[in-house]
């Protein structure tokens, strides 16, 4: 989903399949690993302010079911190094197509900090993240692509291009406001009810018109051939946080890249992109109790179970006091989950929460005030059905799963915010 080889300059790359398995066999030579909740690792190669990611999948020899060893290149993903990072949270809307790749994700994405506005992210390395369910927050190292460009000395020459409709009123942009314009048209409402057939590409696609804050070369660096200028990076500010726009030199007319300067105004077609392999999840993906209760919600709300199989303990326990069923061992607890998943007669909505109290009883519960866990709730109800709980040994990984619905234990749900979708198509936010 993330293939930007012309935009970085690299198009020579793509001309003809010789050139373009060269590079893919450069990047999987030289570049590093990081495996996501699949067991599909992602290679990852910087060339220069480039990177170059490699999606795998597993090769297993149908003679030995044993072999794990040999992968696959299944796609690749372009991106850059950058400092715009924003703390986003999941719209609850997965824009992923339906063919993708299980390592391949693209979802609305609102901002952490302004709440305002929402826009469509394709999340490289996205398999290092626990979920991208509503109101998760995610980090994420951000850049966007021009699929189309165009620079302006002042705001009001790019305000004039938009047409004017038959009463002479001329529809534009706000400054710096990311407008989900492919997303609008592939999901508007017909008077009767009915919407148009999507179109997954189209969804990626923002407008943006902006203000021009810094602009500067890419570079790329290849073996010996270092520093490189290969493309254009312009900084602009936007109502999620600052972000780098890369383009190729050939976007833009000869006549109009005197405007590449602070001040100017761009006008852009854009696919935005953010990398979840920064800070903790540089490296994969993180075992501890709480990133494990998120991944654990994930698989609650429909997620595959085999996900969870990465932090299983091979001796797991999954005990379910509502059954009186305990499932032992990785396998089996994965199994148990997937049975629920076909069978349950409701779907399920996990809550962070956090034990407040524990009321005294005959028996001493296991878990106390303090400790935290997921609630259980049926979509559209607010009343609970049970607790989910679980142990972690010294790495991080489950070794035990307990649901119940012992109902001495009180607890606190982590607060969320509620997102409203406006017909206008503006994105608000509100504290529930």
């Amino acid at each position: 989903m993330g293939n930007y080889f012309e935009q970085l300059g690299l198009g020579h790359f793509t001309e003809d399949d010789e050139s373009f398995m060269g590079l893919v066999e450069y990047i999987a030579s030289n570049g590093y690993t990081v495996t996501g909740y699949s067991g599909r690792p992602y290679i990852n190669h910087h060339l220069g302010d480039i990177q170059v990611i490699l999606h795998t999948e597993k090769l297993q020899d149908p003679e030995d079911e044993e072999d794990e060893t040999s992968y696959a290149i299944s796609a690749v993903d372009t991106h850059i190094r950058g400092l715009c990072v924003w703390d986003l949270r999941c719209s609850g809307i997965d824009l992923t197509p339906k063919d993708a790749q299980v390592t391949e994700k693209r979802c609305m994405f609102t901002s952490v900090k302004s709440d305002k506005g929402a826009v469509p992210i394709t999340v490289i390395n996205a398999d290092l993240l626990p979920n991208y369910h509503e109101n998760e927050v995610v980090q994420l190292q951000m850049a966007a692509f021009a699929l189309n460009i165009d620079y302006f000395e002042t705001e009001q020459e790019a305000q004039e291009t938009f047409p004017e409709n038959e009463k002479g009123v001329r529809t534009s942009l706000k400054t710096g406001y990311l407008f989900p314009a492919g997303f609008m048209e592939n999901h508007i409402i017909r008077e009767d009810g009915t919407t148009k057939d999507s179109d997954p590409d189209l969804d990626s696609i923002v407008l943006l018109l902006a203000k021009v804050k810094s602009i500067y070369y890419g570079r790329i660096a290849i073996d010996e051939q270092k520093d490189n200028r290969s493309f254009i990076i312009c900084k602009v500010e936007t109502n999620m946080g600052d972000l780098e726009i890369v383009h190729s030199f050939y976007q833009v007319e000869e006549e109009k890249r005197t405007l590449y300067k602070v001040g100017a105004t761009i006008l852009a077609e854009i696919v935005i992109q953010g990398d979840a392999a920064i800070y903790e999840h540089e490296n994969g993906i993180v075992r501890d109790e709480e990133s494990n209760l998120h991944l654990l919600r994930g698989v609650f709300e429909g997620d595959d179970p085999e996900r969870l199989r990465a932090v299983l303990t091979s001796d797991a326990v999954y005990r379910a006091d509502l059954n009186d069923v305990s499932s032992i061992g990785a396998d089996a607890v994965i199994e148990r989950l997937q049975y629920v998943h076909e069978n349950a007669k409701v779907d399920y909505r996990a809550h962070l929460a956090t034990i407040t109290e524990v009321a005294e009883g005959e028996q001493k519960l296991p878990f106390e005030a303090g400790k935290r866990c997921l609630v259980l709730t049926a979509k559209g109800s607010e009343d609970h059905e049970s607790i989910a709980f679980i142990e972690c040994d010294e790495n991080g990984n489950i070794t035990w799963l307990h649901t119940t619905a012992e109902s001495r234990y009180a607890f606190k749900l982590d607060p969320v915010p509620e997102y409203v979708i406006a017909r206008s198509g503006v994105y608000d936010c509100q504290a529930r």
